[in-house]
């Protein structure tokens, strides 16, 4: 399977609900040596999904597994602006005012120090910050999908299948050869 059909079925598979405008973000991760055409397939996707929007990041360029972030611009920087949001960051040295600049240049920091990845990243993710808070506290979880449900489990379960329903709609479509940029 060529790059490109592969990069397209990942970003359908993974990033569905940010492509259809549902989430703020998703990630996954791709091994440089088998995708070595990666960063010039990742250019590329950005000048087709700017107009929508939607960029896409790389995170641990250097390393042999890098972590492709796809989030939706306006959705990430209004999270960033909640008060809420602020205070949870700052609590894990982001600097404020957070800019999408300076917060990726100190997730990336964060990443390089940490044997996994930060739990604060959840919230970059558009995942609701009590659920987040949940997860690093260790609560009682009431639900498990998409992200570990700590209140809310019905609102969740409804997030739940509409990520699901958006996710095999462009599966379907990649896999029928029409190009992603056109199934958004």
């Amino acid at each position: 399977m060529n790059d490109r059909r592969s990069f397209e079925q990942m970003l359908a598979c993974y990033c569905a609900p940010v492509l259809k405008k549902h989430k703020a973000a998703n990630m996954f991760h791709m091994d440089k040596a088998k995708n070595l055409s990666i960063f010039a397939l990742i250019r590329e996707y950005n000048e087709k999904l700017s107009g929508k929007q939607i960029q896409i990041k790389v995170l641990q360029p250097a390393n042999s597994r890098i972590t492709i972030f796809v989030f939706q611009t306006k959705k990430l920087q209004q999270i960033l602006k909640r008060k809420d949001v602020m205070l949870f960051l700052q609590s894990f040295g982001y600097p404020l005012p957070c800019s999408l600049q300076t917060l990726f240049a100190h997730l990336e920091q964060r990443l390089s120090m940490a044997s996994a990845y930060p739990h604060e990243i959840g919230v970059l993710l558009g995942y609701p910050l009590h659920d987040v808070v949940g997860f690093i506290e260790q609560r009682e979880c009431l639900l498990r999908g998409h992200w570990n449900v700590y209140r809310h489990p019905r609102k969740a379960m409804q997030m739940f299948s509409l990520f699901e329903r958006c996710s095999k709609e462009l599966m379907c479509g990649v896999r029928h050869g029409i190009p992603i940029e056109q199934l958004i």
